[in-house]
C-alpha cells in the first residue's frame, strides 16, 4: 500500500501575495541600490576626468609662464629681476607637484574604470580639452527627473516592500484555512486472484 499526503492553503486574505509582492519590490529596492552605486561611480571617473583636464591646463599655462619668464629675463632692471626671478622659482616648483597631480588622477581613472593604473595613459595622458556641453539640457528640468534618481527609487521600493510585508503579517494573523487530502493506492499481489 503507497500513501501520498497533500495539502492546500487558499489564500483568502492575501497573505501569500503580499510575501511575493515584497520580495519583488526588496529585489526592486536592491537594483535602484545597484543602479545607485553605478550612478556614483560614474559622477566619480567624470569628476576625475575634469580635474585630470583642468590640472593639465594648469600645467601648460605653468610651462608657458616659466619659458615667458625665462625670455625675458634679461630686460629687467635689478628689482624686477628679483621679483621675477622668485616667481620663476615658484613656478618651476609648482610643475613637479602638478605632474604628479595628474599622475595620480590618472590612476584613479583607471583604478575606477577597473583597470591597472597606467593602463589608460595613452589616452589619458595626452593633454586634449573638455567636451562641449548643450547649456539648453539644463533649461528645464522636470519634476520627475526626482523620482529617477537611484537613491528616491531605492527608498520608493524598499517603503512599498514594508507595506507588503506589513500586509503579510497581517494576513498571517487571521484564520487559516487547509484542505488536506491522502491519496492510496493499494498493490495488488499475485496471491488473491490465483
Amino acid at each position: 500500500y503507497t500513501e501520498l499526503d497533500a495539502s492546500w492553503e487558499p489564500d483568502f486574505f492575501g497573505k501569500n501575495r503580499s510575501k511575493v509582492k515584497a520580495s519583488e519590490k526588496s529585489l526592486e529596492a536592491q537594483r535602484a541600490a545597484l543602479y545607485s552605486t553605478w550612478v556614483s561611480l560614474s559622477a566619480e571617473v567624470a569628476m576625475n576626468y575634469i580635474t585630470l583636464r583642468t590640472l593639465q591646463e594648469e600645467l601648460a599655462v605653468t610651462e608657458a609662464h616659466i619659458h615667458n619668464l625665462n625670455e625675458n629675463a634679461g630686460l629687467l632692471s635689478s628689482l624686477p629681476a628679483d621679483q621675477a626671478s622668485y616667481t620663476l622659482h615658484e613656478s618651476e616648483a609648482k610643475v613637479p607637484e602638478l605632474k604628479t597631480e595628474i599622475a595620480d588622477t590618472a590612476n584613479r581613472i583607471s583604478i575606477l574604470t577597473g583597470t591597472v593604473p597606467g593602463a589608460l595613459n595613452d589616452k589619458l595622458l595626452t593633454p586634449s580639452p573638455l567636451p562641449d556641453i548643450d547649456s539648453a539640457m539644463y533649461n528645464a528640468i522636470p519634476a520627475e527627473v526626482l523620482r529617477q534618481r537611484p537613491d528616491v527609487r531605492a527608498a520608493e521600493m524598499a517603503w512599498a516592500a514594508q507595506i507588503a510585508k506589513t500586509k503579510e503579517a497581517k494576513a498571517e494573523m487571521k484564520p487559516k484555512f487547509s484542505i488536506l487530502g491522502v491519496l492510496g493506492l493499494a498493490a495488488l499481489s499475485g496471491g488473491i486472484f490465483s
